[in-house]
């Protein structure tokens, strides 16, 4: 949620096979699209979606962890709404779940 004097930025994301964003989340609103190849995305509870190429996905402020298991990379555009002053990211501890998972 934003209101008032905001940021919007738009960027250009590569994942090269086996890259990921570690556990973090986001003071704002994010609309992300797959470009070319295909992202698994982690919700807190560990609970995976996977997005390929043409999906598109909205994320808020919940904590999540988007990785490359593909042979190839994986592209996406993602756009931040957020206030003014306010960081993209904020790095998160992983949940418990995550160890069994080998999500660091």
């Amino acid at each position: 949620y934003t209101s008032g004097p905001s940021n919007i930025v738009v960027q250009d994301v590569v994942y090269a096979p086996g890259g990921h964003t570690g556990w973090h989340s986001h003071p704002g609103i994010l609309l992300s699209s797959v470009i070319s190849g295909s992202i698994e995305w982690y919700d807190s509870r560990c609970k995976k979606h996977v997005y390929n190429a043409g999906d598109s996905l909205t994320e808020s402020t919940q904590t999540h962890y988007v990785r490359n298991v593909e042979a190839v990379n994986a592209h996406f555009m993602v756009t931040y709404l957020i206030a003014n002053g306010q960081p993209r990211r904020i790095d998160q501890p992983a949940p418990a779940c995550a160890a069994a998972l080998g999500l660091d």
